[in-house]
C-alpha cells in the first residue's frame, strides 16, 4: 500500500483523506463487519484514539469522491502483491476444508424456435450448472 500511496503523487498533500488513510480506514471497516459508510464514519468519530492509530475523521462527500478517485486496478495490484508474498496453501484451515466448491444454476432464456430448449411447458430456457473448485491447487 506504500509503494501504490508514493506512485500517487502529492495525493497526500492535496487531500485529507489521501489513498492510505482511505485504504486504511475502509480495511477497519471491512474487517469489523462495518455494514456502511455513514456507520463507519460514526464509529470512527469514536474512537478515542482513532487519529492516533492513522485513521482520518472525513465525511460522507469525502469517501463518495475518494472511491471515484482511486481506481479499482490499485487495489487489483496490492491484492496480487498479497497473493504473491504469501503461501495460503500452507494454512491448515484451508487445507482442512478438503475440495472446496461453488456451484451455480442458472437459467438462461433461449428464442422461441430453439429445439431441445424447453426448461417448463411455457418458458424456452436453457439452465446451465456451472462447478468451480475453489481448493483445486490444495488436492
Amino acid at each position: 500500500m506504500e509503494q501504490e500511496a508514493i506512485n500517487l503523487k502529492d495525493d497526500l498533500k492535496k487531500y485529507k483523506l489521501s489513498f492510505f488513510p482511505f485504504t486504511l480506514n475502509l480495511l477497519y471497516g471491512i474487517i469489523n463487519g462495518i455494514k456502511s459508510i455513514s456507520l463507519l464514519i460514526t464509529y470512527l468519530q469514536s474512537l478515542p484514539n482513532g487519529n492516533e492509530s492513522g485513521f482520518i475523521n472525513a465525511s460522507n462527500s469525502m469517501y463518495s469522491e475518494a472511491f471515484l478517485r482511486y481506481k479499482p486496478s490499485i487495489y487489483r495490484r496490492i491484492f496480487y502483491n498479497l497473493l504473491e508474498k504469501q503461501n495460503f496453501l500452507n494454512i491448515s484451515e484451508i487445507k482442512a476444508l478438503g475440495r472446496f466448491c461453488c456451484i451455480d444454476g442458472s437459467i438462461f432464456p433461449a428464442i422461441k424456435n430453439m429445439i431441445g430448449a424447453s426448461y417448463k411447458t411455457k418458458m424456452n430456457a436453457i439452465k446451465l450448472h456451472l462447478s468451480f473448485a475453489l481448493s483445486w491447487l490444495l488436492l
